[in-house]
């Protein structure tokens, strides 16, 4: 159960960060069409 649940957490923190990193890849994109 614990290994379960450790898996799932994992999976979790991945999915996080992914969608961590894109949302600072489009802050980025976007600062840098609004700073020309």
């Amino acid at each position: 159960m614990e290994k379960l649940d450790q898996g799932t957490d994992d999976k979790k923190a991945t999915k996080k960060i992914k969608l961590e990193i894109k949302r600072l890849e489009k802050v980025e994109t976007t600062g840098l069409r609004e700073g020309g």
